[in-house]
């Protein structure tokens, strides 16, 4: 068995900064053995609330702006980048699982088996597997209750991409939403008035965001690789870049007080930059890797104790041949 070294080794390959290697069936289902159609009313549930929140705090703020002309417009803060992401990832989700409703909506109501023995368990559909003839011919012929995605998948590379985008998409509004809330709840909210407390449009954008995304990490399967920091790095670099931009075009009103001012504290706003960017976000990144392992290892330890239990229980009934 590799060793917890093999393992993080692992994760630092090449191959690990693409989104392949994972079983279709986990982008449509929770991590529990919930029946899967409740996955998909959770996932509509989750992007038409983030989406009506979008709207209602874009107009919000576009009103406060027109009254106050040193706050910058709606796009330009980081806060709203994290938000756009968040609901572009929501809605690209809710989409493609409910697409796989409407193809085959009897095989959404059968609960996940925790027993391996007679039921086709995820593991066994490796990439090379799924990539392979023999591969397609199993999954053809397997009962596996959401092998339809698979089948689906196989055939055609529209919905695979459409699972690797909102893979992408999941990394990088988990690690700004969680970033956008420490930076505000650390930097920004103890120089506010606690007389006027927080307002619904900063409670949305800066810490329902999180719980959202922290939600999802509980609940939903889909993997966490080291290498995909990356992207969120990425990210970052893009909005800083966005930032100097503004400030070149002559707009020298700070985006974020104290923290991003390049007009009157360029030093200051250069290494908290660059602190938050090359620092925050990887260290942001490893906590949501290791939570994920964790949540992996106690639902391994799980189904192993319901399987053994279930089982157990076949033994028990079969009947004893006297010799």
């Amino acid at each position: 068995m590799p060793s917890c070294c093999q393992h993080l080794c692992r994760e630092f390959e090449l191959r690990n900064l693409g989104f392949g290697g994972v079983h279709p069936n986990t982008f449509t289902r929770f991590h529990f053995p919930w029946p899967p159609v409740l996955y998909v009313v959770y996932r509509v549930v989750l992007a038409l609330y983030a989406l009506f929140w979008l709207l209602a705090t874009g107009m919000e703020f576009t009103a406060i702006t027109a009254k106050n002309d040193r706050i910058h417009a709606w796009p330009v803060y980081l806060s709203h980048w994290a938000y756009v992401v968040l609901t572009l990832y929501l809605l690209l989700y809710a989409v493609a699982v409910s697409f796989h409703v409407c193809r085959r909506p009897k095989f959404y109501w059968r609960v996940p088996s925790s027993d391996s023995e007679t039921h086709t368990p995820q593991e066994t559909f490796s990439a090379e597997m799924i990539n392979s003839d023999k591969g397609c011919s199993e999954l053809r012929n397997t009962e596996h209750p959401l092998s339809f995605i698979s089948l689906h998948l196989l055939d055609g590379k529209h919905c695979s991409g459409t699972f690797k985008i909102t893979w992408a998409l999941y990394v990088v509004a988990t690690d700004a939403a969680a970033l956008v809330m420490l930076v505000f709840f650390v930097f920004l909210w103890p120089r506010l008035s606690k007389e006027e407390g927080i307002s619904n449009m900063n409670l949305q954008t800066h810490a329902i965001n999180f719980v959202i995304v922290g939600l999802d990490h509980v609940l939903g399967s889909i993997p966490v690789r080291l290498m995909h920091v990356v992207y969120s790095v990425i990210l970052g670099l893009l909005y800083l870049t966005f930032t100097l931009v503004l400030y070149w075009t002559g707009d020298v009103r700070p985006v974020y007080p104290f923290i991003l001012d390049w007009a009157h504290n360029w030093q200051t706003s250069l290494v908290t930059s660059a602190l938050l960017t090359f620092l925050g976000v990887p260290l942001i990144h490893t906590f949501f890797f290791i939570m994920f392992k964790l949540k992996e290892c106690i639902s391994d330890r799980v189904k192993h104790y319901l399987a053994e239990r279930e089982r157990r229980k076949r033994v028990s009934k079969e009947p004893v041949t006297v010799l």
